[in-house]
């Protein structure tokens, strides 16, 4: 118990010497960013949010973002007068490739901090199809249950319905999916006026890049 009281009378007196005196305790210092998407598409503009924890300012920030294949992309230099910084750019388009970029961040006489963004086209793929298994009379109507899954970043897309002689029969969209999102979506069609068997196509259709 004396131990305890001893502990806490030396605090005090270490913080009121610090007042007294003017000294401020030293506070941890750390980079951190955050980024406004969660996965970019080729033409996204990117937008960065760079905090500077326990650094005094005015500073001097540096910043480079580089492709998977280590090119370089991007550089910025900046005097930051304040916590936190925003910066955007505007990534090339096509040509660049997908994956993971990296962005270093440093700030003057320090060693870089690491950080990781997603680049990746709108990409739709069919998770599963559910469509009638009993026959259907010549010219009654069906239903397709599709679900459908973008593993890339945000975009519009169209589910379509093909016929056994590739020609359209019905469409829902389009869909604005953002990244990794489900959607299950509802096809209506109707029997073809002839019996036998007959096989239909579900596509999914990017509308940004017109690819299926």
């Amino acid at each position: 118990m004396k131990k305890d009281v001893f502990l806490r009378n030396l605090i005090t007196i270490i913080l009121m010497f610090s007042i007294i005196f003017g000294i401020t305790p030293t506070t941890a210092q750390s980079i951190n960013v955050t980024f406004d998407k969660t996965a970019y598409d080729v033409d996204s503009l990117v937008t960065m949010r760079i905090d500077l924890n326990g650094f005094s300012f005015p500073i001097n920030v540096g910043v480079e973002v580089y492709t998977p294949t280590g090119s370089l992309v991007w550089v910025h230099q900046e005097t930051a007068t304040a916590s936190p910084v925003w910066l955007s750019f505007q990534l090339p388009g096509n040509g660049i490739p997908e994956g993971t970029y990296t962005v270093y961040v440093a700030v003057e006489s320090q060693s870089p901090e690491t950080f990781t963004f997603l680049v990746k086209k709108p990409n739709f793929q069919i998770q599963s199809i559910n469509a009638p298994l009993l026959p259907l009379n010549p010219g009654e109507g069906g239903v397709a249950t599709v679900t459908i899954k973008n593993i890339g970043a945000q975009g519009e897309v169209k589910v379509q319905l093909y016929d056994e002689n590739g020609i359209l029969v019905t469409e829902v969209g389009p869909l604005l999916m953002g990244y990794q999102e489900t959607r299950t979506v509802n096809l209506a069609f109707t029997a073809p006026l002839f019996t036998g068997i007959h096989n239909f196509t579900v596509k999914t259709f990017n509308i940004k890049y017109s690819t299926f």
